[in-house]
């Protein structure tokens, strides 16, 4: 029962980052697959159906898959190097395309 609850609650975090990239409320997303946007809810927050996460996943011109994985990037860059014992101290920086060309 947990890990069902987990993964509705990935799911729902990620159709939450897909709607704000794509400018979109969950309301806008209701009118998209031709439901309330109380049975949107229903389904971001109980036990939705493989085809109601179809339907969302088609709507926001994803693979099923998308709506479980979470995609910002994070990249581990060095930001300097100690003048007392050489090494690298590094940064994650997430969302971003920085490299190491950008220190």
């Amino acid at each position: 029962m947990l890990n069902l609850l987990i993964i509705v609650i990935m799911a729902q975090y990620r159709i939450k980052e897909l709607l704000k990239e794509r400018n979109m409320t969950q309301k806008d997303l209701a009118q998209k697959i031709g439901v309330s946007a109380v049975t949107l809810n229903r389904y971001m927050t109980g036990n939705p159906s493989v085809s109601s996460l179809e339907k969302i996943a088609g709507a926001l011109d994803v693979e099923i898959s998308e709506l479980f994985v979470h995609r910002k990037t994070v990249e581990t860059v060095p930001a300097f190097k100690c003048p007392h014992c050489g090494n690298k101290l590094y940064i994650e920086i997430k969302g971003e395309d920085y490299g190491e060309e950008s220190f």
